[in-house]
């Protein structure tokens, strides 16, 4: 089955976390990692990889491919000038622990409640990276004469240029059709292809309740175009199965009127989102005059009162 998407970001469908949410984003819930052991102080995470996961080439996923993250990329200066704040405590970067195959320890130097609530969020290509694949393109591990030689090839000036497209950065498994992944499909055309194509991951590792292999559908097609109101254009024509991102309310009674037309369905999502635009005082200001105003509701109910909300 083939399903087209207009230019939505397909790196949405594709993404792996050690944890992950529920549905309702509500609980955390077992994924790469099958289960963990957090520390009295939250400062120790003990993660144990599920046995049997493949990277998509049938390469097993094991704790050699968190050592490579956290080692050889992670902790390398050309590859990461500057630490995720969520992946530091007390102003110093976590620390891993290999404990065996499929076991690795996270510590922090100070107390990291929220670790695994913001893992779940942000750990898009964190703690796992394929190893096997990536120490071709990188210095430790290939010498020096041939990456020289493989990133001139590639029309760049730097090693660790070459290792961010072809795995290394978060986009990587899009721009190298060649990277293995973890996800349910994986890139077959490049990304300056006109459309974009996924393909199943023969070795994806989910089922669903009744046993039947993931993902339902074998191919995903995401046509490029160059700005919004093409997408809106396609859409009418009927050539979408599928649009969320980059078409809006604003759209809506377009859409509505040539729904028999293209032969579409028109769907007002629900989401559980804020306003976009809001103040937040900061609460915890260091300035204890400052502080202690913002933490007074009555203060920030004035406030409220007080924005033209019509003049913005």
């Amino acid at each position: 089955m083939e399903r087209s998407f207009g230019p939505m970001g397909v790196n949405k469908l594709c993404f792996e976390h050690l944890v992950m949410f529920d549905k309702n984003g509500a609980q955390l819930l077992p994924n790469l990692a099958e289960s963990w052991k957090v520390s009295k102080d939250a400062k120790t995470y003990t993660f144990k990889l599920r046995e049997g996961i493949r990277w998509s080439d049938g390469t097993p996923l094991t704790t050699e491919d968190v050592r490579f993250w956290y080692e050889d990329v992670f902790l390398n200066k050309e590859l990461t000038p500057s630490f995720p704040s969520w992946l530091t405590s007390g102003g110093k970067p976590l620390e891993i622990e290999i404990g065996d195959k499929y076991t690795f320890t996270v510590k922090f130097a100070e107390p990291n409640p929220l670790f695994l609530i913001t893992m779940a969020k942000l750990g898009y290509n964190m703690f796992v990276l394929p190893a096997n694949y990536l120490k071709q393109f990188h210095p430790k591990y290939t010498p020096k004469e041939k990456l020289d030689a493989m990133t001139k090839e590639a029309g760049l000036q730097f090693w660790y240029q070459l290792f961010g497209i072809k795995g290394g950065d978060t986009s990587g498994w899009l721009q190298n059709p060649e990277l293995p992944v973890l996800y349910p499909w994986r890139a077959i055309t490049l990304p300056t292809a006109s459309i974009m194509v996924l393909e199943r991951n023969p070795y994806y590792w989910k089922v669903d309740p009744a046993g039947n292999q993931l993902p339902y559908i074998d191919k995903v097609s995401s046509i490029l175009v160059d700005n919004n109101e093409m997408v809106v254009m396609k859409a009418l024509s009927g050539e979408l199965d599928f649009q969320v991102r980059n078409i809006g309310i604003a759209d809506y009674t377009l859409l509505m009127e040539n729904r028999a037309k293209g032969d579409y369905r028109v769907l007002k999502w629900k989401q559980g989102m804020g306003s976009d635009l809001a103040l937040y005082p900061n609460q915890n200001v260091k300035d204890p005059v400052l502080r202690s105003l913002f933490q007074d509701r009555r203060f920030r109910q004035a406030l409220s009162i007080a924005i033209n909300r019509d003049a913005i």
